[in-house]
Order: structure tokens, then sequence, then C-alpha cells
């Protein structure tokens, strides 16, 4: 879990270097002061773009799930930029609205209104990378613990950049480790809340997904060769595009046979419906599974 981690936490720093890289080659600054309401659209699709491209496959890249990685990616691209749009042109309003009252009328501090308005598009951009990283096959439907990890990492990270950015605006390494540190921060937090939840997993040990490891969250896992399934074992013979099913019980999962013709072994013996504990060989057709638990 550990290399995952540090995996994952290296994809979050590059995403947020490349999402500066990104603004200030065009001339922008990350903020809300002196831009047009459609320069902040553009500043926010752009700072979205490669933090959703990046962050929201991170979690699937570091357990090898490539095509589900390629889907959270594509998703994350779009969901983070048109956030980030949204985000920073409704923030840039309405800086621009209280930054028009006369001086001293305004109910708070200018500081404290563009800190509170930049973290709050920086939190919707970790909700867009929180939502497109917890896609499953077959399923667009949120994911609202992971979206509510997204969202208040990604305001709680944001608010000490935005007074960096208020204070050191001038300094040209503020936005390039503030978006760093960002991408890093919240890329952990949604892979910490991954962890909780997967704390079961299934590893791969023979065959060219050798070693893949795919984590399991409570509920209906599927198992079989097409691609729709959870668990999808495209390269291994003698299995059926839904082959069996595991179901969670109380604290433990359960796997059934699909009872279309192909066999589920636990343990080398033949079952049609067995609980599992750690450490248990799952034969599925020519792939052999291990079954883990978290301690």
């Amino acid at each position: 879990m550990r290399a995952h981690g540090r995996r994952v936490l290296l994809a979050g720093v590059v995403a947020g270097l490349w999402s500066a890289v990104a603004v200030e080659s065009l001339g922008f600054v990350p903020g809300l002061a002196g831009h047009s309401l459609w320069q902040a659209a553009a500043m926010g699709a752009l700072l979205g773009l490669p933090l959703g491209l990046l962050l929201a496959p991170a979690d699937s890249l570091s357990y090898r799930l490539y095509r589900r990685a390629l889907r959270a990616a594509l998703a994350g691209a779009v969901v983070a930029a048109a956030l980030g749009a949204l985000g920073f042109a409704a923030s840039a309003w309405v800086y621009g609205l209280l930054s028009a009252m006369p001086r001293g009328s305004l109910p708070i501090s200018p500081l404290f209104s563009f800190v509170l308005l930049m973290s709050l598009a920086m939190g919707l951009l970790g909700a867009g990378v929180g939502w497109a990283s917890a896609l499953r096959p077959g399923s667009w439907q949120p994911h609202w613990a992971r979206i509510k990890t997204g969202l208040v990492s990604g305001f709680a990270v944001a608010v000490p950049l935005a007074v960096a950015l208020h204070l050191l605006a001038r300094w040209p390494w503020t936005a390039m480790i503030g978006l760093a540190l960002w991408g890093g921060i919240v890329s952990l937090a949604l892979f910490w809340k991954e962890k909780r939840f997967a704390r079961r997993w299934l590893r791969v040990l023979t065959g060219s997904a050798q070693e893949q490891i795919y984590p399991l969250s409570e509920g209906l896992i599927r198992l079989g060769k097409a691609e729709a399934n959870d668990v999808p074992l495209r390269s291994f013979e003698e299995i059926y595009p839904f082959h069996c099913q595991m179901n969670w019980n109380v604290d433990h999962f359960e796997i059934v046979d699909s009872e279309q013709g192909g066999m589920v072994l636990v343990n080398f013996r033949q079952v049609q419906a067995q609980p599992l504990k750690h450490g248990d060989l799952v034969k599925i057709g020519s792939a052999l599974l291990q079954y883990g638990e978290a301690s």
C-alpha cells in the first residue's frame, strides 16, 4: 500500500505542476483579481483539465487497472475542467462585485473574500476529481464519499494557497509550489479514502496479469471475462462473461457461483457459495487469485 501511496502522491504533484505551467504559460496568474469573467473561466478550465486528467485515474493506475484509469482520466478531464471554469468564473464575478463596493462598506475584508472564493473554486475542482476517480465499470453514479473527500481536501488545502497568492502575487513560484502541494495532498486524501473503503482485495497469482491487485469495496463484486465486471479477467481461458460474484454480508465477503456452467473453487475445492477469509485461494477457470484483508 505504501508504494501505491507514493505513486499517487507523485501523480498529484505532477498534476499540480502541469496545471501551474498551463495557466502561467498563457499569461494568467491563478487568482481572481484582474481577470475578466471569461479569463477566469478559461483559467479554471486550464487548471482543471490536467488536474482531472492525472489525478482522477491515480488510484486505478497504481493498481494497474489501465482501462478503468483511462475512463476515469477522460471523465476527470471533462468534469474538472467544467467545474474549474464554473467555479472560477462565479468566484471572479462575486469578487468583482465586492471589489466595486465603496471602501468601508464591505462586511468582510478583501483578503477574506479572496481566500474564501478562491478556496471554494479549488474545492469544486477537488470534488470533480473525487467523482471521476470513483468511477467503476458499467456505472456513472456519483460516489458521495469521494466527492466529499475531494471537496473538503481541495478547499482546505486551497486556503493557505489563496493566502499565499494574495500576499505573494508577484513571486513567480507561489502558484507552482502551491498547486503542486494542492495536487499532492488532494490525491493522497482520495487515496486514503480508497484505502479505508478497500480494506479487502483480490491479488492475481497467475498469467499475464500476475500480481495485479483489485481493491474491493463493500457491496456486490462481479467477476468474469467481460469488461463491465468489477474484476475483469480478460486474459484467462475457461471463464464466462459473468462467472461469479462476491456478496458483502455484514462483516465478510461470500463468493457465489453464477451457475452458468463454470466452476468456482476455494482452496481448490468446488463451491456454490463460500465465505472468504484472509489468504483464501480462489480459482476461476484458469485464473488463480488470492483474497486478502487488512489486519
